[in-house]
């Protein structure tokens, strides 16, 4: 009987385990850094937005990204090229608000810089770079991939 009962324990365990969503078990990390990430008024400043994924093939994602507009003037982005379907709303880039996206059918593991934004260093002030991930999910598939996801943001501080 004890047995029977410990097999029925693994059991559930293993069932309990099966259903998390995809990315549960981590390791997906959407990033965006700086460089530099102290810059003289006048410069320019990139920041690199990247996904890695170490378990999943990762085929679409959504995203945005806040600064301080006061610290940092937006200049352009750069998607991530190749098979890469990218769009950019620029509309509110003045404000300090950047939305874009992506999609490709075969998707990708491992890490791809999915935005190269380039700003001038505008004033003397700090800025934080905020990302925020509206959604992602899984190529072939289309499993929702953001439960699993961490988000790192940074920051740039201008001087003059």
């Amino acid at each position: 009987m004890k047995s029977l009962l410990g097999w029925v324990m693994v059991l559930a365990l293993l069932l309990v385990v099966g259903v998390r969503p995809a990315a549960a078990q981590g390791r997906l990390v959407a990033a965006v850094t700086a460089a530099p990430r102290v810059a003289r008024a006048g410069r320019p400043v990139v920041a690199t937005v990247t996904i890695s994924s170490a378990e999943h093939a990762v085929g679409s994602y959504t995203a945005e990204l806040r600064w301080d507009p006061w610290v940092l003037q937006y200049e352009g982005m750069e998607g991530p090229g190749g098979q890469w379907m990218a769009v950019v709303g620029e509309r509110w880039a003045e404000a300090g608000r950047l939305t874009f996206a992506g999609a490709n059918i075969a998707g990708f593991s491992g890490s791809l810089a999915v935005a190269r934004v380039k700003f001038t260093a505008r004033s003397a002030g700090l800025s934080h770079l905020r990302l925020r991930v509206a959604a992602m999910a899984e190529a072939v598939t289309f499993a929702d991939l953001l439960a699993g996801l961490k988000v790192r943001s940074t920051q740039v501080l201008v001087w003059r």
